[in-house]
C-alpha cells in the first residue's frame, strides 16, 4: 500500500492562513518512492466524497470546506470525464452548496437520519457499471461504512484509493481495503464554526 500525505497547496507559504500546517513547500510521502508530477490516477475515475466526513462533520466554515475540496482536486488531477459524487444530508446541502462547483460534481442527498449521506452515497454506486466505465475509484473518506464497496471494488480489479483529511480520522479496515491511501493534510486550526 502507499501512503501519500499532502498539504493545501492553495494556501502553502500563504500568509493568510492561519492552519499552523502551511509552509514555503507542499509535501507528499510516498514510502519507497519519491513523488511526481505523473497523475496518481490510471484512466477514467469515479471519486466518492463524504463531505461531512472529509470536514470534521457539519460545523466548518464555507472557506475551510472549499480549502478540503480543492486539495482533494488538485491532489487526484482530476481530468474531464472522470466522474465525482458528493454525498451530503439535507442540511449540509442546503448550508454549503456554495462551497462545491455543482456544475461539476454530481450531489447525491440522503434523507434525514443517522448514516443518510452514507447510505445516499453508496446507493449511488452501480457496482457493474462502475467496473465496465471506470479504471479506479477513489472514496473520500474516513469511514469504515464503505470497506465493503472498496473491497468489491478492489476484487473487480479496479484502482481504489482512500482518501482521507486530518479532520476525517481513518477506518483501518477501510484503509486495508484500498490498495492506496492519501491523507489530506488540512489543519483543525482552519475549522471554524458556522454556528452563531
Amino acid at each position: 500500500m502507499s501512503v501519500i500525505s499532502l498539504h493545501h497547496p492553495g494556501f502553502v507559504g500563504n500568509s493568510a492562513c492561519t492552519c499552523g500546517l502551511c509552509s514555503p513547500h507542499a509535501t507528499a510521502v510516498i514510502p519507497g518512492r519519491a513523488r511526481t508530477s505523473t497523475r496518481l490516477l490510471r484512466g477514467r475515475t469515479l471519486c466518492l466524497y463524504d463531505f461531512e466526513n472529509m470536514n470534521g462533520g457539519t460545523n466548518a466554515s464555507i472557506e475551510f470546506a472549499r480549502r478540503v475540496w480543492s486539495l482533494f482536486v488538485s491532489s487526484f488531477e482530476l481530468r474531464a470525464g472522470d466522474q465525482v459524487n458528493i454525498g451530503m444530508a439535507p442540511w449540509t446541502a442546503c448550508n454549503y452548496m456554495t462551497a462545491l462547483p455543482l456544475n461539476q460534481v454530481r450531489l447525491v442527498v440522503g434523507a434525514s437520519g443517522r448514516d443518510s449521506a452514507d447510505k445516499a452515497l453508496l446507493n449511488s454506486v452501480d457496482v457493474d457499471h462502475v467496473v465496465e466505465r471506470f479504471d479506479s475509484v477513489v472514496i473520500a473518506s474516513g469511514d469504515g461504512f464503505f470497506t465493503g464497496l472498496a473491497r468489491t471494488l478492489s476484487e473487480r480489479g479496479l484502482s481504489v484509493w482512500n482518501a482521507t483529511s486530518s479532520c476525517s480520522g481513518g477506518a483501518a479496515r477501510l484503509q486495508q481495503a484500498c490498495q492506496h491511501h492519501l491523507r489530506l493534510r488540512v489543519g483543525p486550526q482552519c475549522h471554524h464554526s458556522t454556528a452563531a
